[in-house]
């Protein structure tokens, strides 16, 4: 009779334990085997230690949720506004967080980004697709399941609007507002910087006094708001990238409402925008201070020319307008705060063809 490579428990079966991994926190992971006939058993455990060495094996209690857990960890590089963003959009997958990975199927996935995920141009449903692929394919890779079951599912697609320069009719919208007293104070501080300047909705939320030289006329751009892991608002001392830290110049319609605004500030106020509680503006102030300034802009506008536009519009207006000014596109490039060339013809300088004006300067140049 052949001996028995196995342990009999008192309940006559037989056992065996493998040890065929560890869990995040270094804890082994162990798989246990039983069966009263100790043949069938080893066939068991032979075909358990076939697939550990083919990496074939998936460990098949592992939920949708608990592998999330796991990818998150191997994220702490992230910065906090990104992880913020990231918390606020996995929350839309706690509806199937406790499927267990085996079970996961590409319908089930695509219920969720279709029913889920509903948003204004397909945005969160692309970012959704993205961070749910990054973490199934961890999951493969950590041999928690054999394949990504979203590749069988087309990435959702956003449908951009291009971003334009205002028209001549919004422009002047904007411009009748600014130079009106239907805002407040500082909605109106707010609208002028941003369309005079170009700046980022953020950089401009952090400005202080001493960042406006009056002598040479410029607004000195070194710092913004960012967002920790947990939402809250606080100072960063860097703009968006290096390139950010910059000198915008300072027009004189712009001048003259940035001193009226700041004479009415308290002394002691260093900082041109917080709350009334001293804090800084959180996305949901600025939510309401903008939409008050839209809609002044709308009524300033034809009943079939309502618009809603953000600030990065203005942004991108002002970059426009510097360049049809005649302004070197790498001066554009500095005082935007744009990393390369590209960028600033790419994404923000619209085509405005006019052909007259093209000969004319031709003709200059070339005779």
């Amino acid at each position: 009779m052949p001996k028995v490579p196995y342990k009999k428990r008192k309940d006559g079966r037989y056992y065996k334990q493998i040890v065929y991994g560890y869990d995040e926190n270094g804890k082994r992971k162990v798989k246990t085997f039983y069966d009263k006939d100790w043949r069938e058993l080893d066939k068991r455990v032979r075909n358990f230690q076939i697939e550990l060495d083919n990496g074939t094996y998936t460990d098949n209690d592992i939920t949708l949720g608990e592998c999330v857990q796991l990818w998150w960890k191997t994220k702490e590089d992230l910065s906090p506004s990104t992880k913020y963003n990231y918390k606020g959009k996995l929350k839309t997958l706690d509806s199937i967080a406790d499927i267990k990975l085996k079970d996961l199927k590409p319908r089930t996935i695509s219920q969720v980004l279709e029913y889920d995920c509903k948003s204004e141009k397909g945005a969160k449903e692309a970012t959704i697709y993205t961070l749910l692929k990054s973490i199934l394919n961890f999951a493969v890779k950590r041999e928690l399941v054999n394949k990504n079951v979203i590749d069988k599912i087309d990435k959702p697609k956003m449908k951009l609007s291009k971003r334009r320069a205002l028209t001549p009719e919004e422009k002047n919208a904007v411009e009748t507002v600014i130079e009106s007293d239907k805002l407040r104070q500082r909605s109106k501080a707010v609208i002028a910087i941003l369309y005079y300047t170009g700046m980022r909705r953020n950089e401009m939320l952090s400005l202080k006094k001493s960042d406006i030289n009056w002598e040479e006329n410029y607004i000195y751009v070194k710092r913004t708001l960012s967002m920790t892991e947990n939402g809250k608002i606080y100072e960063k001392h860097c703009p968006k990238t290096t390139a950010g830290i910059r000198k915008i110049p300072i027009v004189p319609k712009l001048s003259n409402i940035l001193k009226e605004y700041i004479e009415k500030l308290k002394a002691e106020e260093e900082y041109l925008f917080k709350t009334r509680y001293g804090t800084f503006i959180t996305n949901g102030n600025f939510a309401v201070i903008w939409a008050n300034i839209i809609k002044e802009i709308n009524n300033c506008l034809g009943e079939n020319e309502k618009i809603y536009i953000t600030p990065h519009y203005l942004r991108h207006n002002y970059a426009t307008e510097l360049i049809y000014a005649g302004v070197p596109l790498k001066t554009v490039q500095y005082i935007m705060g744009h990393e390369n060339i590209n960028m600033t013809m790419n994404i923000y300088a619209d085509v405005r063809l006019d052909m007259d004006d093209v000969i004319s300067k031709l003709s200059k140049s070339m005779g």
